[in-house]
């Protein structure tokens, strides 16, 4: 997207009298192409780095200034605000592994000590954990034995077999040399450098003796390139309170006794307990002494008066539910029973009203038979209504189906009397 770009480096001299290189400054000046309006962060920090690099370590990346077309200074950002930016992502993505170490070891603390105590008994007072950052990059050589047999782990005593070194080469000159001697001389080459004087005395040799011996060992040799993770635990402090046993008293049908002056039964956890709970977060949080971790587990019976309160006052709850409900039955039963002698004795009331209306009825028309009969012996005509003349026929045969079947007369009774 650039069409054209003009660089302009201004190179100054060394002056003899200073020992400070004087630095080189450039200035670029870049057109766009039509349809570009201007060119990005990278872009700008890549042009500048492209010609400090080209130049040399004289020219620095500040000491380039771009320019648009127009004249306009685009390398001029504020570079602080990019590296405070830049370190502020850092902290907090730091924070969030921080955080989420945190959770991590107090999920598996939890874990932990929930195989053997309730989650309710269970109070994390501390979870310090410290954190170093420095990143380090280190190379070890390390020199070991010679391995020469490995030992077997099927055996109970050890078989491995080690030699501190082993020799690769060696060399040995031993030389000796007694008496006189004759060095060797001739008019080949230049003359001696040895003055006259002294050549007589230097054929006479009292004793040589020469001893060299080179030995080369080898050894094992291995070379470690370590990067360390991108953070380290330096130190972990736990605290934890672990309540008792505690419990209502109870009474001896087995029921917890709700008598609020009675305090409630509390067992506290024994030192092997508490040992124990301390081996379990140990475990959790890799425990390390050389690191300085601190672990402190402690018995302590929780303030549960509250809890005890709304059990009292659930239990009393259920007792008047169960007192209500008791009442409830018994209430319906004794209507239910009421309902019934309701019944039975509208039934025996409406049963004698009947009866004393039947018999009523019996009596008049008895009375009516007597007088229609005193009538027709006098001679006296009496006239009879249409009703009177069923009833007399309807009484006349049922007079003579009782003569004539006094069987069935009597099962119809009987039917009639159970009904009513």
């Amino acid at each position: 997207n650039i069409e054209k770009a003009n660089v302009d480096i201004a190179m100054t001299e060394d002056t003899i009298y200073s020992e400070k290189e004087t630095p080189y400054t450039a200035a670029v000046s870049v057109h766009l192409k039509p349809g570009y309006d201007k060119l990005s962060k990278k872009e700008i920090k890549g042009i500048v780095f492209l010609v400090s690099r080209a130049v040399g370590s004289r020219l620095k990346p500040e000491n380039v200034t771009i320019t648009d077309n127009y004249g306009n200074i685009i390398s001029d950002f504020d570079d602080e605000l990019d590296k405070a930016k830049t370190e502020y992502t850092i902290i907090e993505y730091r924070n969030k592994l921080e955080e989420r170490a945190r959770v991590r070891m107090l999920n598996d603390i939890r874990a932990g000590l929930e195989r053997i105590y309730s989650s309710d008994r269970i109070q994390v007072l501390r979870l310090n954990m410290e954190f170093n950052w420095d990143k380090i990059s280190e190379e070890q050589e390390e020199y070991t034995p010679i391995e020469l047999e490995k030992d077997n782990p099927a055996t109970p005593y050890s078989e491995r077999k080690i030699k501190d070194s082993l020799v690769i080469s060696e060399k040995t000159t031993d030389e000796k040399f007694q008496g006189h001697g004759w060095n060797p001389e001739g008019p080949a080459g230049t003359e001696g450098n040895t003055p006259p004087g002294y050549k007589a005395s230097d054929d006479q040799f009292a004793k040589y003796d020469k001893n060299e011996q080179i030995k080369n060992h080898a050894v094992n040799k291995t070379m470690r390139k370590i990067d360390r993770a991108p953070y380290d635990i330096s130190r972990v402090s736990v605290a934890i309170a672990i309540d008792g046993q505690q419990n209502l008293p109870k009474l001896q049908s087995g029921e917890f006794d709700l008598d609020p002056a009675k305090e409630p039964v509390q067992t506290p956890l024994t030192s092997e307990q508490l040992k124990k709970a301390e081996n379990i977060i140990k475990k959790a949080i890799n425990f390390s002494e050389a690191r300085g971790d601190q672990v402190a587990v402690e018995n302590i019976m929780f303030d549960r008066s509250r809890y005890w309160d709304e059990l009292r006052s659930e239990f009393r709850k259920k007792e008047q539910i169960k007192k209500i409900l008791l009442a409830a039955l018994i209430g319906v039963i004794a209507l239910f029973v009421g309902f019934i002698l309701f019944r039975a004795i509208s039934k025996e009331l409406e049963r004698h009203r009947r009866a004393k209306e039947e018999q009523l009825a019996l009596e008049q028309q008895r009375m009516r038979e007597a007088a229609l009969r005193a009538a027709e012996e006098e001679g006296i005509d009496v006239e009879l209504s249409i009703e009177e003349r069923a009833r007399l026929e309807l009484q006349e045969n049922a007079v003579n189906l009782a003569r004539e079947r006094p069987d069935d007369v009597a099962q119809l009774l009987r039917t009639w009397l159970a009904e009513e």
